[in-house]
């Protein structure tokens, strides 16, 4: 358990990183570039390699919902930072290939981890 995610896709979706090997994620927490702009609360974030992950349930379908999560993600690429959009598919029919998107995306902003994906098959939805 750990304080942080709003919703349970988050939950599992922070649990299937880990298992895979990439670092902890911060958890619904500001992120501020060095000069001081404020780039929102994504649901999952790794400051230290300017990426987050933003779980996009049934309430980001709405027109207002769009427009705001296209201000929200242009805001972070504006500032050399990678987002990663997770659908429901992605969390419960990609595991494996959700995983390695987010590794791929923390690799180009410096991680040097390794994953292993053998664990991530036996995810339990």
């Amino acid at each position: 358990m750990r304080e942080g995610p709003l919703s349970r896709p988050e939950s599992l979706l922070r649990l299937l990183l880990v298992r895979a090997g990439l670092p902890e994620p911060l958890l619904n927490v500001r992120c501020v570039t060095t000069d001081g702009v404020d780039l929102g609360m994504p649901d999952l974030a790794w400051p230290e390699y300017r990426t987050v992950g933003q779980y996009e349930g049934e309430h980001h379908r709405s027109v207002q919902q769009q427009r705001s999560d296209i201000r929200r993600d242009e805001k972070y690429f504006d500032h050399d930072w990678k987002v990663v959009k997770v659908s429901a598919d992605d969390l419960s029919r990609q595991p494996v290939e959700l995983a390695d998107r987010f590794a791929r995306r923390l690799a180009s902003q410096g991680w040097q981890g390794a994953i292993d994906l053998r664990h991530v098959g036996h995810f339990d939805r």
